[in-house]
C-alpha cells in the first residue's frame, strides 16, 4: 500500500514537472527582455504582448482536448481560414448583423470538425491523413471563395466585432477575457466532470476505456468537433482584430498550438495534460516572439528559437518517460 502511494505520488510529481519548468523559463524570459529593452515591461507592451498570445491560445486549447483523446489534427489553418472568410462575407457581402457572422464563423469550424471526426474516428482514417487532406480542400476553398483578397469589415466602434478586437473591460482586453472564459471552461470540464475524466482515460488507454464500456469513437469525434468550434472562434478574433476576412487568416498557428500544447506536458500519445500548463506555453511562447520582436530578432531566427523550443519539450517528455519507467521498476 505504502509503495503504491509513492508511486503514485512519483507519477504525479513526474506529471507535473513541466509546469515548473515552463514557469521558470517564463520568469528567466521576462526577466531578460526587462534587462535588454527599456520598453518590455510598459503597460503598452504587456498589453500587446495580451492580444497576440490570445488566438494562440483559443487554438491551443482545441489541440489541447484533441491530444488528449489520442487524436492529432493538422487543419486549423484551414479552420482558421475558411472562418475568417465566412464572417467577412456574412457581415460585408450578405450585410448579415455582426452576431450571426460570429456563429456562422464557429458553425463552420463544428462542421469541418465534423468532416474530421466522421472520416477519422467513424471510417478508421488516420487523422494525419484526413486532417492534411481537410487542410488541402479548405484552405484552396477559401482561397477560391476570396480570391486571396482581404474582405473588409465595417465595425464602427463600440459594435459587437470592433468590442472582440479593441474592447476592453476594467483596464483588461476583451479576447483575453474570451481565453480566459475558455480555459477556465475547459479547465472544470477536464477535472470536475465524468467527460473530462473519461477524455483522459480514452487517450491513456483506450482498450482499457472500451473495456469499461466507454465509447472511444464518441469522445474522440467530439474532441474534433470542439477543435473546430476552438479555431473557428480564434478566427473570430483575428478577423476583429485585423477588420477583415481573409484566406491568410491561419498562417503560422498550427505549428505554434502544437508547440505551446506539448511545450505544456501535453501527451503526444494521449491521456496526459491539462489546461493551464497549456495557456502557460502560451504566454511563454508569446513573451518569445515578443522579447525578440523588441529587440529586432530576424523572423527566421525566431523561428529557429521556436523549433528548437518544440525538440526541447519532445526531449523533456521523452526523458520524463524513461526515468518514470526505471523508477517504477525498482
Amino acid at each position: 500500500m505504502v509503495n503504491a502511494t509513492l508511486r503514485q505520488r512519483l507519477w504525479t510529481s513526474i506529471r507535473d514537472s513541466s509546469v515548473f519548468g515552463v514557469l521558470a523559463a517564463l520568469i528567466i524570459l521576462f526577466v531578460a527582455f526587462s534587462l535588454l529593452h527599456p520598453s518590455f515591461l510598459t503597460s503598452r507592451n504587456l498589453w500587446n504582448l495580451a492580444i497576440s498570445i490570445s488566438t494562440l491560445g483559443l487554438t491551443a486549447a482545441g489541440v489541447t482536448l484533441i491530444l488528449l483523446v489520442g487524436m492529432l489534427d493538422v487543419s486549423t489553418e484551414a479552420i482558421l481560414a475558411t472562418s475568417s472568410v465566412v464572417l467577412g462575407f456574412s457581415i460585408t457581402t450578405l450585410g448579415l448583423p455582426a452576431s450571426v457572422g460570429v456563429v456562422a464563423a464557429i458553425a463552420v469550424g463544428c462542421a469541418i470538425g465534423v468532416i474530421n471526426g466522421l472520416v477519422s474516428v467513424r471510417f478508421r482514417i488516420n487523422p494525419i491523413i484526413t486532417t492534411l487532406a481537410t487542410l488541402a480542400i479548405f484552405t484552396g476553398v477559401a482561397q477560391y471563395a476570396s480570391g486571396m483578397r482581404q474582405i473588409v469589415i465595417d465595425a464602427p466602434k463600440g459594435s459587437l466585432l470592433w468590442s472582440f478586437g479593441f474592447g476592453s473591460v476594467a483596464g483588461i482586453p476583451v479576447q483575453v477575457l474570451v481565453v480566459l472564459a475558455v480555459y477556465t471552461l475547459l479547465w472544470f470540464v477536464l477535472k470536475h466532470t465524468r467527460f473530462g475524466r473519461n477524455v483522459y482515460v480514452v487517450g491513456g488507454n483506450p482498450q482499457a476505456a472500451n473495456l469499461v464500456g466507454l465509447d472511444v469513437a464518441r469522445y474522440r469525434f467530439l474532441a474534433f468537433v470542439i477543435m473546430g468550434a476552438a479555431a473557428g472562434a480564434a478566427s473570430v478574433l483575428i478577423s476583429a482584430r485585423a477588420l477583415n476576412g481573409w484566406a491568410g487568416a491561419g498562417q503560422g498557428y498550427l505549428f505554434g498550438a502544437i508547440t505551446a500544447v506539448v511545450l505544456g506536458g501535453t501527451s503526444l500519445a494521449g491521456g496526459r495534460g491539462g489546461a493551464w500548463q497549456t495557456l502557460l506555453a502560451v504566454l511563454l511562447l508569446g513573451t518569445l516572439t515578443n522579447g525578440l520582436n523588441l529587440l529586432q530578432v530576424h523572423p527566421y531566427w525566431q523561428g529557429v528559437a521556436s523549433g528548437a523550443l518544440l525538440l526541447l519539450a519532445v526531449g523533456v517528455e521523452l526523458l520524463r518517460n524513461y526515468y518514470l519507467r526505471r523508477r517504477l521498476d525498482e
